[in-house]
């Protein structure tokens, strides 16, 4: 499936709407993963390059008060009215994350871009600069852009078709792309997904976590060594009011994940598991843990990171902003200290704890 190339983007737009729900037979495959239901299962490629935005995600120029129908951003956007975009949290409260339309964009003085919004902010949400002895570091909530010109979408039930009422969101089942390898009379095909500037909506199914079929809002899971053959890639790319985690990566290597964004993720916005992949320039917001999601189990004691890292050498983690977790902004399985670290200028607010380090993995 192509839609646009990496030189030549996608102008125009695509939905990809994906259906079903919990009783929706299952696609299983002898020699594969399982497809499941509701799901964009690739072994050959996926190659959707849709239209370059800039920036995915930037910060408050100036803090905004509760009530206030504006906000002043950083530097110049190329976010347009009728774009959605998320406002993130800047207290101790992930779910003060809040999402609004543009309906008007200007310039003030400073250069730095004034948004329109088409409802008034409920909370505040700070930008301040502050010294301590001789470091000057900025606080302020990030601002990223969510609509993308290519969509891959869980469909709303059709109510009226179903002995039973619940919604989509109720079920939480969502669509999911998953990207594995398939074995087939003596052949093997392995997918890859090249995917630029590609909005991910109501998708991710909630309650299958396991690494081995992990129906996340899009997973890699054992294809091995990324390659220019097989150039799997993701890059400005958003993934919004989920059902589980976001991006799953078991068994892969070399894989690049950078400037997307995640808000509103039931579980882990990256689970990162494979040598060498590179994790740089993303926004993580209102990461919920499933656990107590929908108030499941309020005494849960397990405890799940925005992002989790595990069995990952060689990693290259830098400039990501965690900015609201339900519990832990990134939870870490070290790795020996073999070689001169790769992660840097790593960011977390707005969560219970900010990272926790372990020799293998979580505690009972």
């Amino acid at each position: 499936l192509v839609a646009g190339l990496p030189d030549e983007r996608f102008q125009g737009k695509l939905g990809i709407y994906l259906t079903g729900d919990r009783s929706t037979p299952e696609l299983t495959l002898p020699n594969a993963p399982n497809c499941g239901a509701k799901a964009l299962c690739v072994f050959g490629g996926l190659d959707l390059h849709g239209k370059e935005r800039s920036p995915p995600w930037t910060g408050l120029a100036q803090t905004a008060t509760s009530g206030a129908n504006t906000i002043t951003v950083e530097g110049s956007v190329d976010w347009q009215p009728d774009e959605e975009i998320v406002i993130s949290s800047i207290s101790f409260m992930p779910g003060e994350t809040e999402t609004r339309t543009i309906t008007g964009v200007s310039t003030d003085d400073s250069g730095n871009s004034v948004l329109t919004l088409d409802r008034s902010l409920q909370y505040k949400h700070i930008a301040i600069t502050e010294t301590a002895g001789d470091t000057t570091f900025t606080m302020a909530a990030k601002v990223g852009l969510l609509t993308r010109n290519i969509k891959i979408q869980g469909r709303e039930y059709d109510v009226s078709r179903r002995k039973r009422r619940d919604s989509e969101e109720e079920e939480s089942f969502g669509a999911r792309v998953m990207v594995g390898t398939l074995n087939e009379q003596g052949k093997q095909y392995k997918g890859y997904a090249w995917l630029e500037d590609v909005e991910f909506y109501n998708t991710g199914q909630l309650g299958w976590d396991e690494f081995y079929d992990p129906r996340y809002s899009l997973s890699f899971l054992d294809v091995g060594d990324v390659t220019e053959a097989r150039p799997s890639s993701l890059d400005s790319c958003t993934f919004h009011h989920g059902f589980s985690p976001a991006i799953g990566v078991y068994g892969t290597n070399n894989l690049n994940i950078s400037n997307s964004i995640t808000s509103h993720s039931v579980g882990p916005a990256a689970i990162v598991e494979g040598s060498d992949n590179r994790l740089t320039g993303n926004l993580f917001t209102n990461i919920l843990n499933p656990d107590t999601y929908q108030d499941r189990d309020l005494t849960s004691l397990n405890w799940r990171g925005a992002v989790e890292i595990t069995a990952a050498p060689g990693l290259e983690m830098k400039d990501n902003v965690v900015a609201g977790s339900e519990r832990i902004g990134y939870l870490i399985s070290g790795e020996p200290c073999t070689e001169e670290s790769k992660w840097e200028n790593n960011e977390v607010h707005s969560a219970l704890h900010g990272v926790h380090v372990y020799e293998k993995s979580q505690p009972e």
